[in-house]
């Protein structure tokens, strides 16, 4: 019986034009293991070579940026512009009618304006007051106290007298 020898395996770093292709698509939207799904690359690995590599981690940030714009024009025109979606009627297309989307508009508006549309919270105490804050410490320590003075007072069935 003949030896296998083990090797260790090399491990194959991104090529340049590898690289390319992942923050090209990563700049149109797509997700960043999409990306390296479609450049034949590891997304673990190009994650390596981002963190070590400033210029790299560089263009990632712009294409990254850049994905966010495309992404945000998008539901931009669902949003406002809206989409055409087909209706039928007996299995036949019969026409279109176009469809907006509210929700998109609410994320788009609190991202433009956050200080007019976030969500806000606000409490109030007792008969709309301000909220009465008090150092419960002294309150425990009364307690405490009290129930001391009550096990002190109990007979204890352990012990006989």
């Amino acid at each position: 019986m003949s030896e296998v020898k083990k090797t260790r395996r090399r491990k194959m770093l991104p090529r340049p034009e590898q690289i390319d292709k992942v923050l090209d698509l990563v700049s149109k939207g797509s997700t960043v293991q999409d990306a390296c799904l479609a450049a034949g690359v590891l997304k673990r690995q190009f994650s390596r070579i981002r963190a070590a590599d400033k210029e790299i981690k560089a263009r990632f940030a712009e294409a990254w940026e850049n994905g966010a714009e495309v992404m945000e024009a998008e539901a931009f025109r669902r949003a406002v512009t809206g989409v055409n979606k087909p209706v039928y009627q007996m299995g036949f297309e019969v026409g279109v009618v176009r469809e907006y989307s509210d929700t998109l508009l609410i994320f788009l508006l609190k991202g433009r304006k956050p200080d007019v549309y976030r969500e806000r919270t606000e409490l109030t105490g007792r008969g709309g007051g301000p909220i009465e804050v008090r150092d419960a410490r002294a309150d425990l320590a009364g307690h405490l106290a009290r129930i001391a003075e009550r096990e002190k007072t109990k007979p204890n069935p352990g012990i006989p007298s």
